[in-house]
């Protein structure tokens, strides 16, 4: 893995942090980066799938947390909790990339292969 790649890899899981600005850039942001760089090696497409169906499962358990809210109060804190996971291990990903490591967030449902 060359620097380059490393910087790019990191770059597209932190992307996943525009998320705190609006949600659906939880999964936009690793999409553009990865659209941009999945032709240039097969380390960044690799690394743009993760982050994406990482990203894409955490989005599905916040809207359907949101969606159960309505019949309990309780389910708010739940989907606040989620959320607030997919960006912790977002951060841990890009740190653990950008210093040369291999990175595999657990519990990832494979929506893109």
């Amino acid at each position: 893995m060359n620097l380059d790649n490393q910087k790019w890899a990191a770059i597209i899981h932190a992307s996943a942090l525009l998320g705190l600005l609006l949600p659906m850039a939880l999964v936009l942001g690793p999409l553009v980066v990865w659209f941009l760089k999945k032709n240039e090696s097969e380390f960044l497409n690799e690394q743009g799938k993760a982050a994406l169906n990482f990203q894409m499962g955490i989005l599905g358990l916040s809207f359907i947390s949101v969606l159960l809210t309505s019949i309990a109060g309780f389910f708010f804190l739940v989907s606040m909790l989620v959320f607030a996971t997919g960006l912790v291990f977002a951060s841990i990903a890009a740190y653990t990339l950008f210093i040369g490591k291999d990175y595999n967030y657990p519990f990832a449902i494979r929506f893109i292969k």
